[in-house]
């Protein structure tokens, strides 16, 4: 989703997607949402989808929301290391960034 700018809702499971879905959301690409929380309610994850949106009070969408913004920022990081001539991956030169 990154590489296409769109922002995340992620619900870890195990393994290491709780440190993946912290890092999503110090990124600010994303939301963490904790799977206990959807046992008990969906209303949270309705609430992570009217954030992750950014839908006002009447139903709008605002395409420049915060984690869009982001999630954008980090599609065209990710782009710009992109180098053809030498086909090092773009992953490589991302993950050198962190």
């Amino acid at each position: 989703s990154m590489y296409a700018g769109v922002p995340l809702i992620c619900i870890p499971m195990a393994g290491d997607q709780m440190y993946n879905a912290s890092i999503v959301e110090s990124k600010g690409v994303g939301i963490y949402f904790d799977y206990e929380h959807l046992a008990h309610s969906t209303d949270s994850l309705g609430n992570a989808l009217y954030q992750i949106l950014d839908i006002d009070e009447y139903g709008n969408f605002n395409f420049n929301s915060k984690y869009t913004l982001a999630a954008e920022k980090m599609r065209k990081d990710i782009l710009d290391d992109y180098d053809p001539e030498t086909m090092k991956t773009m992953k490589d030169k991302f993950l050198d960034k962190f």
